[in-house]
């Protein structure tokens, strides 16, 4: 029975997490992290993490310790598996003498230096990066777990396990009136949007001082300034970026919306049966505007010019009972909403 106890004990000294005696080896300081990426339908994600690691060596007894982070995800499987390395500082005397970065793999190995002598410091940073795809579904949240296990003896005794969350949600939203188009990725609703809500799978903006233009999933359409804009549709309502067609990047310089009549326009009524009335208080009595409306599927159905008042009205006879989408441009206007003809 003594025989038994002593074994028991000693297996529970070596085998077992050293809590009781020393502080467990940590990432983060032990507290999990979740993190929220917006997917934007054109481009793959490359995500790169940096976090702190405390307790990783004795500080006395000995000078090179070695480590291993076993990796397990549950499912669902939003990103690729993650790469992992180290971020090395040594400080001899104040100086920084070795700045590196070593990979290290899943359940690999690996050695962590310290030193006993007061003018040596040396530091560790953990890094680890992953991908997550354009075709990401939204709404969805993956568990990562970083497992920290310390070589004693034979035995790997395990340390802590750092918790990594990453949820796939869409980007903030921007709503256009007037202000400004700025340069690189951004999502959309309202008047520059890719939503199955708006005329057709698509919107109509001012771009540039007046150049009014279409924006629909997959079309560029040129700015003033040799710049583009791509609108795509990635499951958030839509989303565009500028782009430097010389350079292939996202453009960086603005482009100026100048929508600012589009405010408190209303059609009624809606549903119509022949004839829909526009009021525009923006508009000013006697400009001209301009009214498309189009079918589900992007075709022009009809068009005129005419010039606006405060009896302004379209006619419907010309088209079947069914839902239509109708665009109202002119200068600083440009405005599109769904119709209903009963």
């Amino acid at each position: 029975m003594k025989q038994f106890i002593f074994i028991m004990a000693t297996f529970l000294l070596v085998c077992l997490p050293k809590s009781g005696f020393s502080d467990p080896a940590t990432i983060n300081n032990d507290v999990s992290v979740t993190d929220y990426i917006g997917i934007r339908g054109w481009s793959t994600y490359t995500i790169s993490k940096t976090y702190s690691m405390e307790n990783f060596d004795d500080g006395v007894t000995f000078p090179n310790i070695t480590y291993k982070i076993q990796i397990d995800q549950d499912s669902p499987f939003l990103i690729g598996t993650p790469t992992m390395s180290l971020h090395v500082i040594k400080t001899v005397g104040g100086s920084v003498t070795l700045d590196y970065y070593k990979p290290i793999s899943h359940n690999t190995a690996f050695t962590y230096t310290t030193s006993n002598d007061a003018n040596i410091v040396w530091s560790y940073s953990f890094i680890f990066k992953y991908q997550v795809p354009s075709s990401t579904p939204l709404s969805q949240t993956q568990l990562t777990k970083f497992e920290i296990r310390k070589l004693n003896g034979f035995i790997w005794d395990w340390q802590s396990t750092f918790y990594y969350y990453v949820s796939t949600t869409c980007e903030d939203s921007w709503n256009f009136n007037t202000g400004t188009i700025n340069a690189g990725d951004h999502e959309v609703s309202d008047y520059i949007t890719a939503s199955v809500q708006a005329f057709p799978n698509g919107g109509i903006t001012e771009l540039d001082a007046g150049l009014a233009v279409t924006l629909l999933p997959g079309f560029y359409s040129n700015l003033s300034m040799s710049g583009q804009v791509l609108i795509v549709i990635d499951g958030c309502g839509g989303a565009y970026r500028t782009f430097n067609p010389a350079l292939g990047a996202p453009k960086v310089t603005d482009a100026t919306i100048l929508n600012f009549k589009n405010e408190n326009i209303s059609i009624y009524p809606n549903p119509a049966n022949d004839m829909i009335s526009l009021s525009i208080p923006k508009a000013t009595i006697g400009e001209f505007i301009k009214i498309e409306i189009r079918d589900v599927n992007g075709r022009l159905l009809h068009s005129e010019n005419k010039t606006y008042d405060s009896n302004a009205s379209a006619n419907l006879n010309t088209l079947t009972p069914g839902l239509y989408f109708i665009t109202i441009s002119g200068t600083d206007l440009n405005y599109n909403q769904k119709i209903v003809k009963q």
